[in-house]
């Protein structure tokens, strides 16, 4: 990056707001609808996030249990939700698919889908153009993905940030 792009980038604030209400129609002690957690990039909300358990945990504890009871998620806490990770979801990953759909009487119209990377793709995704910065264009590489598990997403994801790549990213 240039250093004025890379200012900008290092100027991002990224915070993790706890229990966060809202409803306008919130009444205190009868109804306060609340998230438990928001993700916010420079005061925007990007994300939310419930955390369920069968007593109340502080966000610490939630956090603990994710990245220490859970092993499946704990690639949320120390790789998706740093920041330059979080920012790479945003700008790179996020895919908004508008399929159409066939109503009842025959008409179509668009439905909306929010496409989020799965771990697996994340991962695959990273790897790849990692190894393609270091090792330059041209290698072969084997992935393995089952039916159904997003391979149609994983490679427009890695086709896409391929492409954004420059020569001199060392990449031939």
């Amino acid at each position: 990056m240039n250093p004025d792009t890379q200012a900008r980038y290092q100027a991002n604030r990224l915070r993790v707001v706890p229990e966060v209400s809202y409803s306008p129609h919130a009444r205190k002690g009868e109804y306060n609808p609340r998230l438990d957690l928001v993700l916010f990039i420079n005061g925007i909300p990007t994300a939310t996030l419930e955390l369920k358990s069968e007593f109340k945990q502080s966000i610490e504890n939630a956090k603990r249990q994710y990245c220490n009871d859970r092993p499946v998620t704990v690639y949320l806490w120390e790789h998706l939700f740093q920041p330059d990770a979080w920012l790479k979801v945003l700008d790179r990953f996020l895919h908004l698919q508008k399929p159409k759909e066939e109503d009842f009487d025959g008409s179509s119209k668009p439905k909306e889908k929010l496409i989020f990377p799965r771990y697996h793709q994340w991962q695959v995704v990273n790897q790849l153009i990692d190894k393609t910065r270091k090792e330059g264009a041209g290698q072969k590489y084997l992935i393995q993905h089952s039916a159904g598990s997003g391979k149609s997403n994983s490679i427009a994801w890695t086709a896409h940030q391929l492409a954004s790549l420059t020569s001199d990213q060392t990449v031939d």
